[in-house]
């Protein structure tokens, strides 16, 4: 039975310029001691979802689960276990409802290693986990580079792999949340291709990707877009300058209004060429243009890094090498709009290796997760997935807070995303009315709340008039007395 999800809004002014990064809360391992790598970190509510990959047997496939933004964590799930003997790349979680989808890859034989695509489904929130499946037929060429990204019950893969001399990308789609999936199509070949990095909201896909089309350029970031759910897609554009210096490892970021961060690492203002900063970008219009570069860092030792883009801020996180031979580090910083970055915050503590740092961002709040080969003093085995999380809450739109809310009032919304209805459910609210209004503030329609103080409402998608609207963000905001409450809905179709 699926629990509905609270989702609480304080709707105020919203937030103007930068507060710096304060402090964040002591890391904590939240994995099994032992090597992890290739995390991924979201956040819905209050729930973390987090998917990596467990090094110590072999490569398995691990789920952690929080319900209460970070503050207990769950044991590790294994998802995959018969990965013993293979090494797994990419990780990716995505989650619909109380469906959990986990894709990644991983080698199937020994050198010249030939990789494919897994994935596995949850349909219990975590707790349960169907076997396996490989999306691809056997015998693929090395160095395969993958994403997945998923809005609603949509979900888009790109891989790239060689074929004899050439990089040739591919897509594949599932419009059942990865029940099935459909064949490969063609998408574009280069000549050499690293790291991808991919967003979508309803049907639009953003595709991010470092490579060069000959052998005779320096490797570049490159963005593609497909605007039918990965159908078709758009031609390549490239984001970062051919300035002659290598540009790559992408990852990517939207916002509550769609908008595209896209983050890279940039060599072209370091003194040398084995690291650099990381720049970004921003779209305003779905990636059919972009603004000027911001620079994040400033000690040109960065290389690997995440993303992730709420209210007004830009939030960044990267690996750093300025401590070197120590080992590598995890620093942190934000922005508004990439108008002046906060100083750079070290999030680990501890000498030993730190890497592959993963965002996520809900109600003003950051969650932070990456590896760590950090010596734990409980065991005499090295290693393991850590986790902070910055407490700072804007004194602007906050997302999420249920448990700030007085227990007189209280609203839920189920399911949300949604594609067709929403059934929204309020306790303590006597009087008053339910109104939705759209992302730019315009009143869409009032229900009006009578009765007792508890009670629903279903919204069918439709304004006033009876007119279907179209997909987007919407808010519900229920009001009676003094008391103001609000959720945000994502209609999806």
């Amino acid at each position: 039975m699926y629990k509905p999800i609270i989702l609480g809004i304080a709707m105020t002014a919203l937030l103007v310029g930068s507060v710096p990064a304060q402090q964040w809360s002591p890391p904590v391992r939240i994995s099994a001691p032992g090597g992890c790598e290739y995390p991924q970190i979201l956040a819905i509510g209050d729930t973390l979802h987090v998917a990596y990959t467990y090094g110590r047997d072999g490569g398995r496939i691990e789920y952690l689960r929080s319900t209460d933004r970070g503050s207990n964590w769950g044991l590790p799930i294994v998802v995959s276990d018969t990965a013993a003997s293979f090494h797994t790349y990419h990780v990716r979680v995505m989650v619909q409802e109380m469906i959990i989808l986990v894709a990644w890859t991983a080698t199937e034989e020994a050198w010249p290693y030939r990789h494919n695509i897994f994935c596995a489904r949850s349909a219990d929130g975590g707790q349960n986990w169907d076997r396996e499946i490989p999306l691809l037929h056997p015998g693929l060429e090395p160095n395969m580079y993958f994403d997945a990204a998923g809005s609603g019950p949509l979900v888009n893969a790109v891989y790239g792999f060689y074929e004899g001399e050439i990089r040739r990308f591919k897509s594949l789609r599932s419009t059942d949340f990865g029940q099935t999936w459909s064949a490969p199509q063609d998408i574009f070949t280069c000549y050499d291709a690293g790291a991808t990095s991919m967003a979508s909201i309803g049907d639009t896909v953003h595709l991010a990707w470092g490579g060069r089309f000959a052998p005779t350029e320096t490797y570049e970031v490159y963005y593609a877009e497909s605007t039918d759910g990965g159908l078709s897609w758009e031609p390549n554009r490239m984001i970062s300058d051919n300035d002659g210096r290598s540009s790559q490892l992408p990852t990517m970021a939207l916002d509550d209004s769609a908008n595209v961060a896209l983050a890279w690492w940039d060599m072209k203002y370091s003194p040398n060429y084995t690291v650099g900063d990381i720049l970004i970008r921003l779209s305003f219009n779905g990636g059919q243009s972009w603004g000027p570069e911001g620079i994040a860092t400033t000690c040109h030792t960065a290389d690997f890094s995440d993303v992730a883009w709420d209210g007004d801020t830009i939030r960044i996180a990267w690996e750093d090498q300025r401590g070197l031979p120590d080992g590598r580090m995890v620093y942190y910083s934000q922005s508004p709009n990439l108008i002046g970055w906060s100083p750079e915050l070290r999030l680990d503590t501890e000498p030993e290796d730190s890497y592959n740092p993963a965002l996520a961002t809900c109600g003003g709040q950051v969650f932070a997760v990456w590896c760590d080969a950090i010596c734990n003093p409980d065991t005499d085995i090295c290693g393991g997935l850590y986790f902070s999380m910055y407490p700072f809450q804007p004194q602007g739109i906050r997302e999420d807070v249920a448990n700030e809310l007085p227990e007189k009032a209280t609203v839920f919304v189920y399911p949300n995303p949604f594609n067709s209805s929403v059934l929204i459910s309020y306790s303590n609210l006597k009087g008053g009315e339910i109104a939705i209004y759209d992302i730019q503030g315009k009143l869409i329609k009032v229900f009006a709340l009578e009765g007792g103080e508890d009670g629903q409402i279903n919204w069918d998608a439709t304004d006033a008039s009876g007119e279907t609207v179209s997909s987007g963000i919407y808010f519900a905001r229920a009001r009676a007395s003094q008391e103001s409450h609000a959720v945000k809905l994502l209609l999806v179709r």
